[in-house]
């Protein structure tokens, strides 16, 4: 700071007319004492922060819609509606957005979110069959897309209002779903039950 401010008065000085002064901004002292050429400006909000969790669940299921007939979905799903269904190593990565505690220093406490996590899907959907052991999707097919709106319900009925920003469910390295909850209704709430 004190060198670029010596470069800007060397600068001016190379610019002046003979017997003129060089004008130095006026320097003001900022919220932690230290001086500054920026207004002061206080903080109106703690700071903000993001927590990724990451977690693995086992799950089988079979694409197979209940709006559709056999044809359409043999059609739109091909070898993901074969009767004996298949299965994959599911990956979400949760993350939560919020300020971060002044006395904790944290956005959540990581152990709450590990909790969180595992009572709404890893205790609810590892090593189960999708389709057959969870309710909600009895009316919808469990394409990776429903999953996401599953898990994204579950978890919101356990944590605190506005805590989670945005999930990612991957069927495979390849495949993944971004869910934020846009578009959720009263209806999807009501129907995820187990």
């Amino acid at each position: 700071m004190i060198q670029s401010r010596k470069r800007k008065e060397e600068n001016q000085r190379k610019h002046l007319k003979p017997g003129s002064k060089p004008r130095i901004p006026e320097r003001k002292k900022g919220i932690l004492g230290v001086t500054s050429n920026h207004p002061q400006q206080l903080p109106t909000m703690p700071p903000t922060g993001s927590i990724s969790r990451t977690e693995h669940f086992s799950a089988a299921h079979r694409l197979h819609s209940p709006h559709l007939s056999d044809e359409e979905n043999r059609q739109v799903f091909g070898k993901c509606n074969h009767a004996s269904g298949h299965g994959h190593n599911y990956v979400l990565e949760t993350i939560v957005r919020g300020p971060i505690d002044a006395k904790t220093g944290m956005v959540v406490n990581i152990e709450h979110l590990k909790r969180w996590i595992k009572a709404a899907v890893l205790d609810v959907a590892d090593h189960r069959n999708l389709d057959a052991d969870i309710a909600f999707f009895k009316t919808r097919p469990s394409t990776t897309e429903n999953l996401a709106v599953f898990i994204w319900i579950r978890l919101t009925q356990l944590m605190p209002a506005g805590l989670l920003h945005k999930i990612v469910v991957s069927e495979t390295p390849k495949n993944k779903v971004v869910f934020t909850g846009d578009g959720l209704a009263d209806a999807d709430f009501r129907d995820c039950v187990v």
